[in-house]
């Protein structure tokens, strides 16, 4: 009876979708340095970061509109920070990220916190890397989610205008489909009626 129990709950974790809670692509911000702490959902709260890219603002990456360079004009390194409404479960956050295409090797940490329990990831870029997605699953235990994305001191190297670049960022709930649920459902019923026969049995 457990090895179906596992089996169920296998497949279940295996046919996830997700349901949009977030996201943000940067476009709708102007480019260079937001004028205060806060543009639209986020909160500055290190250092400083510029918005770049189409049309023509140190369009580094071109073909992908705006985004970050995680270390702004102050020659400060930037942290960004958003929190979000939530239930308990679990979450995909997902972001895009890029090397400085400045010669630099980047580092970029990541916090995921429910209030509760904090997750802290660092990823790296070479200078050329082009954007590629990133995925942190996390499990909120509150109905508040907050997410800070940092560019990170790398050998006490910092502060120097030159970024990683941030684009695409998203939280999604993971859910399960249908199909999934199926399958849960015949499982139990199976596992239901496993029981009554030996209680029957007995």
């Amino acid at each position: 009876m457990s090895r179906i129990l596992a089996l169920l709950l296998a497949g279940f974790l295996a046919l996830p979708c997700e349901a949009a809670i977030f996201s943000d692509n940067f476009d709708s911000y102007a480019l260079g340095a937001p004028t205060g702490p806060s543009f639209g959902p986020w909160t500055v709260t290190n250092g400083t970061v510029d918005v770049i890219g189409d049309p023509g603002f140190y369009d580094l990456l071109p073909g992908n509109g705006r985004y970050l360079d995680l270390d702004g004009s102050t020659n400060s390194e930037g942290a960004i920070t958003t929190t979000v409404i939530v239930t308990p479960g679990l979450y995909d956050i997902s972001f895009d990220l890029a090397g400085s295409q400045r010669g630099t090797f980047e580092l970029v940490q990541v916090t995921v916190s429910d209030g509760v329990t904090p997750l802290i990831l660092l990823f790296g870029r070479a200078s050329g890397d082009q954007f590629s997605t990133e995925h942190i699953s996390y499990l909120s235990a509150t109905n508040s989610l907050t997410v800070e994305i940092a560019n990170y001191s790398y050998l006490g190297l910092a502060g120097d205008n030159v970024g990683a670049l941030l684009d695409n960022v998203a939280i999604n709930a993971a859910v399960p489909e249908p199909a999934a649920l199926t399958v849960w459902a015949l499982g139990l019923a199976a596992c239901g009626y496993g029981a009554r026969r030996k209680l029957i049995a007995a």
